[in-house]
Parts: structure tokens; C-alpha cells; sequence
């Protein structure tokens, strides 16, 4: 009867304001259904049932009930249908989505910590952050003609979530076209910033380099306001930027414009952040430049600053490799001839850098062993096979030999079906070797060459193997006869 739907959009308001949401929710779906099988006329009722709706919706919203919340503004949206939908109902949309994900987001500012999630987190938190950012899409698209306040509001929150979500081509296209809208808007810097962190994120260094020095230009003319924390803040990331694009002739300002923020000649204080990316971003430069000495005071700086968390993980990666490296030039330096003092304290200070290193790898195996192995990048699995191999190496170079070999050994049971599992067994033949019992290296080698037998074919194509399958070949020979020669001495 003509009764039966208002009757019906009643219950469910009585419902609601008794707190039975999921009965309120029942009667408003029916109704809803009868609307949208055309029952009635959309244009008689339609309009009540969605202020109905969207009514029940703030209250919840309100209350902090996001989840059920985000079911009266969905049925509110079924009432007119997506393209029709009035700009406050995708605005609740958004709104919702954009709350739902914040509650699974770390307390922080930094939308890298999404990173930090256990998987299925991270990916429940993207999902939301998706969703509000394409309702809010829509809300500025409809907006655009109507007020441009909210248009700009709904733009920013739109690229906001895309960003955090990690669309970057999406972030990419919103901001920049929030860059274009809002001239004088007091968000345009950081959009800007952002920019060029999405294209960073993108590897489009040139792109990203080009937004940053925009803001570096604009945080030095007076004329510009509310640019000064984000020009100083794109100091780091453009640096970054140039130390990573094709033209190696700018890599002397990339240095001098993190010299400037470590070296307390900018507006970055210690307790920044940015300061900690400096000290980070000038450590991995000379530790790939080959400049031990340097790396080794910025990256150690940057270790002590950090908490104990997968930052911190990565710097003493960085730090006990550059301790190695360091190391190993040394020990070719001690090639050649030089006085005694000076090569005693050479000697010394390869000591000293071969103990911090196996100390420093050996941080890195624990804290890699102890996390979910479902959240560990590509980089940390390489990592931690790396940290064990070395282990063994420095341990071997110190002539710790009983500690090389159980190095080795942990390295190789835990890789055991790895290539680089020769590396392994390998240097405990040569441990064994050095400490003069034959027959233990006779039985090492004797495994090195069945593993050898073992590899699949396949497996030598991989590049990142120290030897190719000829060189192991020879390798395993020539040890066979060599400790052969010297056990029949």
C-alpha cells in the first residue's frame, strides 16, 4: 500500500535511534530495494530516504561507529546510484574509507610507516585508502562548478590517499593538478614536496628534481609564504635525486647540500628528521664511492640516532660492509713495503675494522632472524644471506678459523640448496686447511664437489654468483691437489 514504505522508512528510523543498527539497516535496505525496482517513484521519496540515510550516517560517524557508518551512506549512494549520488554522500563515503584505514595506520607523519604493517594489514589498510581517495576524486569533480573551497579540499584529500596508499601514478596526477588549481593555497608547497616524492618513489629523478628545486627557488624569495619548511625539507630528496640520475657533474652539489644540513649550516636542526636522512643519504654515498673513512663517521652517526627498528637494520648493513671493505683495501695496502710502526698500525686497524664488522653482521642476523619472514623485502633476504656469508669471511680473515667454519656452516645449512652455498663450503675447506688438518679438508672438499655435482644447470645463469660454474671447476680441482701436496710433506 501507499503506507508500507513510509511505514517502513520509519521503522527503520526508530530502529537507528534505539541503536539496532542491524535491524534500522534491514527496513532501510527494503525500502531502498522497492525505490530502486521502481515501486514507487524515485522522485516522491527518494530525497527523504537519503536525508534519512545520511542522518543516521553522521550520527555514527560521529560516534566513532565507522564500519556501520559507511553501510548507511553505501545504502544512501544505492538510493540515487553512483553517477547521481548528491556530493555529501560521497563525501561520507570518503570520509568513512579515509577512517576505517587511519584506524590500522601507525600514530605517525610519515606515510612511509604504511611499510611497517604485517601484510595483510597493510594490504586492508590500502584498500580503504583507495576507496576514500576515489570518492574524494569524485566529490571534487562534482564540486569543481559549486564551491571551490571544497573542490580543493576533496582534490587534496584525494591525492593524500592515493599517495599514502602508494598509487603514485594517481598521486602523481592530483597533486599536480592541485599544484595547478591552488595557487596561494596554503597546502600548494607541501603538494609540491609530495610531487616530487611520488615521481622520486616512480624513479623519475629528473621529474622529481625539478619539483624540489622549485621549492629550494621559492623558500629563498621573500615574497613567498609558507614555503620555508618544505624548501628546506626537498633539500635531502633532491640531493638524492641527483646522486641518482644520469649526470654524474651534480653529484658534488648533492654533497654539499647534505654537507650543509649535517654540518649545522641550514635551517635542519639535529632533532630533525631530515638531519637523520642527511647523516643516512652522505654515509650511503661514500660507502659506494668507496670513501670507508667518511662512510663509516656518517653511517655510524646515523646508527647511533636511530631506535631499533628496520631503518637502523639497513645502516648497520652499511656500516659493517663499509667495516669490511675498509678491511679488505687495507689488506692490499699491507702488500706493499712500508716501515714497521706503520704497518703495525695498519695491521691493528684491520683488526680493529674486521671485529666491527663481524659484530655489525651479526646484529643484522638477529634482527632480520626475528622478523615475520612474510615481511621481509628482497633487499633484507639478501641482506641476511649476505650478513652470514661474511660473518665467515671476517672470522676467516681474523684467523678465528673454529669460528669461520661454524660461520660457514649455519650460512650453508641455511642455504643449502643456493649456489652461493660453494662460497661456504669452500672457505671451510681453506679453514681447515690453514689449521693444518688435512683430512677434515679432504672431506670438505669431497662435499664441495658433491654439492658442485648437484646444481642444476639453471642455476648457473644466475649473475649475481662469484664464479661460474668453469671457474668452480678448476677451483675444486686445483684444492684437491694442493692439499695433496702439502699432507704428503
Amino acid at each position: 500500500s501507499d503506507a508500507y514504505l513510509p511505514a517502513m522508512l520509519g521503522l527503520g528510523e526508530v530502529e537507528s535511534v534505539l541503536r539496532n543498527d542491524d535491524q534500522a539497516l534491514a527496513a532501510y535496505r527494503e525500502v531502498v530495494d522497492l525505490i530502486r525496482d521502481g515501486h514507487i517513484d524515485r522522485n516522491v521519496l527518494a530525497d527523504r530516504v537519503s536525508d534519512s540515510l545520511m542522518a543516521r550516517c553522521s550520527d555514527r560517524f560521529d560516534e566513532g561507529a565507522y564500519h556501520v557508518a559507511g553501510r548507511y551512506a553505501a545504502l544512501a549512494e544505492r538510493v540515487h546510484g553512483l553517477n547521481d549520488a548528491p556530493p555529501e554522500v560521497l563525501r561520507a563515503m570518503a570520509d568513512v574509507a579515509l577512517k576505517l584505514a587511519e584506524e590500522l595506520l601507525p600514530e605517525s607523519e610519515d606515510i612511509r610507516d604504511i611499510q611497517l604493517l604485517d601484510p595483510a594489514t597493510k594490504a586492508e589498510a590500502q584498500r580503504f585508502l583507495v576507496r576514500a581517495g576515489s570518492y574524494y576524486r569524485l566529490h571534487a569533480d562534482r564540486m569543481i562548478l559549486i564551491e571551490n573551497e571544497a573542490f580543493l579540499d576533496s582534490l587534496w584529500n584525494a591525492a593524500d590517499a592515493f599517495d599514502r596508499a602508494g598509487g603514485q601514478d594517481e598521486a602523481i596526477e592530483l597533486f599536480a593538478r592541485f599544484t595547478s588549481e591552488a595557487q596561494g593555497d596554503p597546502r600548494r608547497p607541501e603538494a609540491q614536496y609530495r610531487l616530487g616524492r611520488a615521481y622520486q618513489a616512480r624513479l623519475q629523478y629528473d621529474e622529481a628534481a625539478a619539483q624540489y628545486q622549485a621549492l629550494r627557488d621559492a623558500g629563498s624569495d621573500p615574497t613567498e609564504r609558507g614555503v620555508g619548511l618544505w624548501a628546506e625539507r626537498a633539500r635531502v630528496p633532491l640531493a638524492q635525486c641527483r646522486f641518482r640520475d644520469d649526470d654524474p657533474s651534480n653529484d658534488g652539489s648533492a654533497e654539499s647540500l647534505l654537507k650543509e644540513v649535517v654540518e649545522g649550516n641550514s635551517d635542519v636542526g639535529p632533532e630533525r628528521t631530515e638531519y637523520e636522512d642527511a647523516l643516512l643519504e652522505l654515509g650511503r654515498y661514500y660507502y659506494h664511492a668507496g670513501r670507508h673513512e667518511d662512510a663509516m663517521r656518517y653511517l655510524g652517526e646515523a646508527r647511533d640516532r636511530l631506535p631499533a627498528d628496520h631503518r637502523r637494520v639497513q645502516v648497520a648493513y652499511s656500516l659493517a660492509d663499509t667495516n669490511r671493505l675498509s678491511a679488505v683495501a687495507i689488506g692490499e695496502e699491507l702488500k706493499e713495503a712500508m716501515p714497521d710502526s706503520t704497518r703495525r698500525d695498519l695491521e691493528d686497524t684491520r683488526t680493529e675494522r674486521l671485529k666491527a664488522a663481524l659484530s655489525l653482521f651479526e646484529e643484522v642476523r638477529l634482527a632480520l632472524e626475528q622478523e615475520d619472514p612474510r615481511r621481509l623485502t628482497a633487499l633484507d633476504r639478501v641482506y641476511l644471506r649476505n650478513a652470514m656469508f661474511y660473518m665467515g669471511a671476517c672470522a676467516f680473515d681474523l684467523q678465528s678459523y673454529d669460528d669461520a667454519i661454524r660461520a660457514y656452516d649455519a650460512a650453508r645449512e641455511r642455504y643449502s640448496t643456493d649456489p652461493t652455498s660453494l662460497v661456504a663450503l669452500v672457505q671451510i675447506v681453506n679453514a681447515h686447511l690453514a689449521m693444518g688438518d688435512f683430512e677434515r679438508a679432504r672431506t670438505a672438499n669431497e662435499r664441495a664437489k658433491r654439492f658442485y655435482e648437484s646444481i642444476p644447470d639453471a642455476a648457473w645463469d644466475d649473475p649475481e654468483l662469484p664464479m661460474g660454474r668453469a671457474d668452480w671447476e678448476r677451483w675444486l680441482d686445483s684444492t684437491q691437489k694442493l692439499y695433496d701436496l702439502e699432507r704428503n710433506q
